[in-house]
């Protein structure tokens, strides 16, 4: 991949995080009242090429898609190799979580992270914003090789993800999906 491509790649996905930020400051209500989430500037992570799909009849949350690069003070961001990003849960018609995790897994070698686990989470809590607007998600961290950067709680924002305004309807979104995820 050309060094254009790879820049113009890591600049999508800083702009996808930027909107989210605003979308989620500029969010109106919904069935799950906004999080009003933000992300330090270190460490975060970027997922993207996310597939999201809600099935409002079984309540059944997933986003999958890649983890790509890691933030955490140095002068570059990291790339993950062979990342993934996960999202599992359960969230009724109402908005409310009864269950759900995140699990991030890949390594990073210019950290010296092996392949493996870098981070898992229990959902503790989830907002939503207006129809379009992100997700966002607030889980316990609980296991992973980069857990110790993170901290006790993990923040996702996810941009894009089909999100029509009611959790009394199914949506999906193939592939454009974005999270940032932080402290």
């Amino acid at each position: 991949m050309s060094r254009f491509i790879r820049q113009a790649r890591i600049l999508v996905r800083a702009l996808a995080v930027v909107m989210a930020l605003v979308a989620v400051n500029s969010a109106g209500n919904a069935d799950a009242a906004p999080l009003d989430l933000s992300l330090q500037t270190t460490p975060n992570l970027v997922a993207d090429f996310i597939d999201v799909n809600y099935v409002a009849a079984s309540k059944s949350f997933t986003a999958q898609g890649y983890a790509e690069q890691i933030t955490n003070g140095s002068t570059a961001p990291a790339t993950i190799v062979n990342g993934t990003f996960t999202i599992t849960a359960t969230i009724d018609n109402d908005g409310n979580v009864t269950s759900g995790t995140l699990t991030i897994n890949g390594e990073v070698p210019s950290l010296s992270v092996a392949p493996g686990l870098l981070l898992n989470g229990t959902l503790q809590a989830h907002g939503l914003g207006e129809a379009g607007g992100p997700i966002e998600f607030q889980f316990a961290t609980t296991d992973g090789a980069l857990a110790s950067q993170f901290g006790p709680v993990l923040k996702v924002i996810l941009t894009f993800s089909g999100y029509q305004g009611s959790m009394l309807q199914d949506f999906t979104s193939n592939s454009i999906a974005v999270a940032g995820i932080g402290w």
